[in-house]
């Protein structure tokens, strides 16, 4: 058990791993990430290879497991058995105890694997063949020791930047386990193994002494620093675990195998490997598109899944009928290719400084009636899946892969080097948008993606311009990763512009009738009728009034009522950000004069990120050139 170092140090905790994404998306991007960054640059054209794999162990396999974990004494955990009520990791000895434990293995090969010193606070450069080892200078005490990443070991086109993903590794264990064995070379180049594990629970005070809550298994070196076994040693404790063989095309490769004990995956295996499959293809599928970086070139990764030696189907993406139109959509990005349609595609740019953002492309993926799940559970699915004895509402992660009820109707904003898929967004708009398709790829650009580098949580779930460092005047990240989100936003709203009425002068029925009136301002007097200027004292400057600008986009029926979007374009607030409230209200009148309509109508709001919010009024900051939506239900035939 690791002692508090006087100087201070982590103290485990909850992870620094937030936002939306539930476990098993989780769980895929951030490894993928890590055998992403630990990529053998002279590999040549063999992409990574990714594997997952599920096993139940008892016998032989279990009785090996319990020798390699002599926790019974550890501290650091709340729940010391199965039966123990309450929140909080479990012990390990209470999984030992199991007479079936689950284990899910995730590995790499292809890769560097966890070169460099076994401990903190040491450097050297790794070699391979004489020659340096490109991102490999300090891969296992970044993984096993440290919380954080440097600058330093950042490489070119590496997904991750904090050093702080590979705790969803050790929180998808019940009793945050894991074991490590890695094949990879030493400071001659020399091949080498080594195996480690990590036990990771919660600060704990024993005979007056505080414990950061971190265990770790190896040998205890003279210094009292745990070590890694070495040589055969690590390969004998490697041998009794479920590993995949470090061979890719008869030849033996380096990577790394990382041994989850007890995954927090409660439904069946097949239920739950379909769930990782489905995080690989929503999350990762950018990695899987051969000629994205070069019309010659294969994808980066190669994925594989099974649980006890079962092959799970993983459809190749440009093969998937849920994630085709996006691969298809990605590769137009990168080749630079057009549609013949307009407002499909759009240049992001800066102009001050001026730079090329990146590309946003939107297109059709199929009709309507293809525009359904094929693959990806659902949570009905996932619900029925629930094994006996568990109830609505008990303690289990069964979330599904996205957070979306259909496929389409979503924009996948790409970061480029690493083909890192960061976040979906909604389209939104009329009913037509809902089968398109749009990914937005940044720009071939080190500045802007060192923006946006910068803009990503922890997680690398979103770009947040805000949290963007400005070191100096000249430093000009976070305005890139502002505009970027921007341009974002205008190329969607653009979109969505498209679909409105081409023939204003036409009457038409009842749906068109109503939207060219909002269209005029007649349902609240801030439409595309403004009202004449009123004349000014000569020689003197008129004050602008701020004003909200609204056009009709769509209209139609949902249910027995009348639904009506429509764009408001904000005015005279000037260039400056400012808190604004926003206000909708309605009136009617019937053929005995005005009538309440409360109740009757009912507003809500659209902000640019696509976020929804009901209500009469809507507060935000906004200046001149900023768009939102708003939605009008009207009930019945009013």
């Amino acid at each position: 058990s690791e002692p508090m170092p006087a100087s201070g140090g982590r103290i485990e905790g909850a992870s620094p791993l937030t936002g939306h994404l539930g476990l098993p998306a989780l769980l895929v991007r951030e490894a993928v990430q890590n055998s992403w960054d630990a990529r053998d640059t002279k590999r040549g054209d063999a992409p990574v290879v990714f594997e997952i794999d599920g096993w139940d162990i008892d016998t032989d396999r279990l009785e090996h497991l319990r020798r390699l974990l002599p926790v019974d004494a550890l501290g650091g955990f709340t729940r010391e058995t199965d039966s123990d009520p309450g929140s909080g990791l479990l012990h390990p000895k209470a999984v030992l105890q199991r007479d079936n434990v689950r284990l899910l293995v995730i590995s790499d090969r292809n890769t560097v694997g966890l070169c460099g010193p076994s401990r903190s606070g040491s450097h050297w450069d790794p070699v391979r063949n004489g020659h340096p080892l490109e991102n490999g200078q300090q891969r296992f005490a970044n993984f096993i020791r440290n919380m954080g990443r440097a600058t330093a070991d950042i490489g070119h086109g590496d997904g991750g930047s904090y050093g702080v993903g590979k705790s969803a590794l050790w929180m998808a264990s019940e009793c945050g386990t894991i074991l490590v064995h890695t094949r990879t070379t030493d400071s001659a180049g020399e091949p080498i193994e080594r195996f480690i594990g990590s036990v990771h629970g919660e600060f704990f005070v024993d005979n007056d002494q505080q414990f950061t809550g971190r265990h770790f298994i190896g040998t205890i070196s003279a210094g009292g620093v745990v070590e890694p076994l070495i040589g055969s040693h690590a390969a004998a404790a490697a041998s009794g675990l479920p590993l995949p063989s470090y061979t890719h095309d008869g030849a033996t490769v380096d990577g790394t195998s990382i041994v989850i004990v007890a995954p927090r995956l409660h439904l069946g295996w097949e239920t739950e490997m379909n769930r990782l499959r489905d995080a690989v293809r929503w999350h990762v599928w950018p990695k899987r598109v051969p000629g994205v970086r070069d019309t010659a070139t294969g994808a980066d990764m190669e994925i594989r899944i099974r649980w006890n030696n079962h092959p799970v189907d993983l459809p190749a993406p440009l093969d998937d009928p849920e994630i085709r139109p996006y691969a298809k959509t990605l590769l137009d990005c990168a080749r630079n290719r057009n549609s013949d349609e307009e407002h499909r595609d759009v240049l992001a740019e800066c102009h001050r400084p001026k730079k090329t953002l990146g590309t946003a492309k939107f297109r059709s993926a199929g009709t309507h009636d293809q525009n359904v799940f094929h693959l990806t559970l659902t949570d009905k699915e996932l619900d029925a899946a629930r094994p006996a004895g568990f109830e609505e509402g008990d303690a289990i992660d069964d979330e599904p892969a996205v957070d979306f009820a259909v496929p389409w109707g979503q924009m996948a904003l790409i970061r480029r080097e690493p083909l890192l898929l960061v976040k979906y967004e909604p389209i939104n708009g009329p009913e037509p948008a809902a089968t398109d398709v749009g990914v937005f790829l940044s720009a071939d650009d080190p500045e802007v993606e060192g923006a946006l580098i910068k803009a990503e949580p922890p997680a690398h779930d979103d770009w947040i311009h805000k949290i963007v460092p400005k070191d100096h005047q000249r430093d000009h990240r976070r305005t890139l990763a502002k505009r970027t989100v921007e341009e974002i936003r205008r190329a969607r709203l653009q979109l969505i512009r498209s679909y409105r009425s081409t023939d204003p002068g036409e009457r038409g029925g009842g749906e068109q009738l109503i939207s060219r009136l909002i269209s005029d301002g007649l349902l609240g007097g801030l439409g595309g009728g403004r009202p004449p200027k009123l004349p000014g004292t000569p020689g003197k400057a008129q004050p602008r009034k701020p004003r909200a600008d609204l056009t009709a986009v769509k209209s139609y029926r949902v249910d027995d009522d009348m639904v009506h979007e429509l764009d408001v374009a904000l005015a005279g607030l000037g260039d400056e950000p400012t808190e604004i409230s926003l206000s909708a209200t309605g009136k009617g009148q019937d053929n005995t004069g005005t009538m309440d309509v409360d109740g009757l109508v009912t507003f809500g709001w659209v902000s640019a990120e696509g976020m929804t919010q009901p209500g009469d009024s809507f507060s935000m900051t906004g200046r001149d050139g900023t768009r939102l939506g708003l939605v009008v239900r009207v009930k019945g035939d009013l």
